[in-house]
This record gives structure tokens, sequence and C-alpha cells, in this order.
């Protein structure tokens, strides 16, 4: 099915909850925001992976991360490989960054840890090195009415539905609340995980 916008969500939301005056459209973008929240936390983080070219500068020890940032899942060397031939870094704690446990040695990055919004890479690099980061994303908020959900388009409805549960609550209507809750979680149990995909493929059936 396409993907819902913001503009959809608020149209949808307002009008089946009777266009109450008091929902406005800030509060309306609001709940549906937190709805896309709660659903990424519900789900597998595979669903929430994607990949940053991470370009580090000769001389450089780091570098930042994207804004969507939430966990790192790996770190690789794109086209070489370290000393020891693997393009895997590892990830330390950062006290060992700081240790500098090799002194001031420079040469090919192996390992990295993650501090605030950088990464940071040890031993320094001596030419201009890039990495492939696979990570875990965090939704990002719908501000413009053409905005979308950040999470596949699978679980869109399931972002309109957990909204109009949350502004039923927000006017404290019971029964509509727990009606759009029911039909959240009926609607969540019957979305395959992509892991359900591939067992689904991976069947085999007698001859």
């Amino acid at each position: 099915m396409p993907g819902l916008t913001l503009q959809t969500i608020l149209s949808q939301a307002t009008t089946v909850l009777g266009n109450r005056t008091e929902l406005t459209p800030s509060q309306v973008s609001l709940q549906a925001n937190m709805a896309q929240e709660e659903i990424a936390a519900m789900l597998p983080h595979t669903e929430l992976h994607k990949s940053a070219t991470l370009v580090l500068a000769a001389g450089s020890s780091a570098t930042v991360i994207p804004a969507d940032f939430a966990e790192v899942v790996t770190v690789f060397r794109v086209n070489s490989f370290d000393s020891f031939g693997y393009r895997l870094l590892t990830p330390v704690p950062l006290r060992q960054i700081d240790n500098a446990s090799e002194g001031t040695q420079t040469g090919v990055a192996n390992r990295y840890a993650i501090s605030a919004n950088s990464i940071l890479f040890y031993p320094t690099s001596t030419s201009q090195d890039t990495f492939t980061m696979r990570y875990v994303s965090v939704p990002s908020d719908m501000t413009n009415l053409t905005d979308r959900p950040s999470l596949h388009t699978r679980y869109h409805s399931a972002v309109m539905l957990k909204t109009m549960e949350y502004l039923s609550d927000l006017v404290v209507d019971n029964q509509r609340a727990a009606y759009f809750r029911n039909r959240f979680v009926s609607l969540m149990g019957t979305i395959p995980t992509p892991s359900d995909v591939l067992n689904r493929s991976e069947r085999t059936y007698p001859t």
C-alpha cells in the first residue's frame, strides 16, 4: 500500500474523532510522532537498520555520526584492510581510545568507540580512510504535512491507529481509545517481520 503522509494522518484522525476543536494540528502531529516512536520500540532492530559512509581525514581520529543514530551494528573499512587483513573494526570502551594503549602510534584504524555524536578511531589514520557504519536508527519526526513515517509502509496503518488511540486518550474518550488499541494490536499481529518473510521463503515442501 502507498505510504501515508502526516497530512493524511491528520485529516483521517480528526475526521474520525469528530473534528474536535481542541485537537490542533500540532497536537495531532505530536501524537503521530509519539505513535511511530512506540511502534519502532516494538520492532526488531533489523527493521530500523541503516548504513552511512564515514570519511576519516588523514591525521584525524574522529568524525560525526548520523543525526538519527541510536546504536551501532558494525563498522567496516570499505576498500581496504588493516595490517591483520581485517575489514571489520573492533568496538572498544572509550577509555581504551583515551588511554592510547599504543601511545601516539599512527597507521590504520582498527578500533572505534562512540562518544555523544562522534565516532572515535584508534590508531589515528595516516591517510584518508572510508568506512561503512551499519546502525540502528531512530524515527525522524514528521514536521511537514508531506512527511511520511520513517517506518516501512507496512507499519503506516499501525501509526494511524496508534495516533487515533493517543488522541482518544487525550480527549478522554475511553471507548474509542480501547477500540483503536484493539485494532492496533490485531493489525500488528498480522504484519510479517523480515525474519518471517525469510523463513517463509526458505520452507521446503515434500514432493
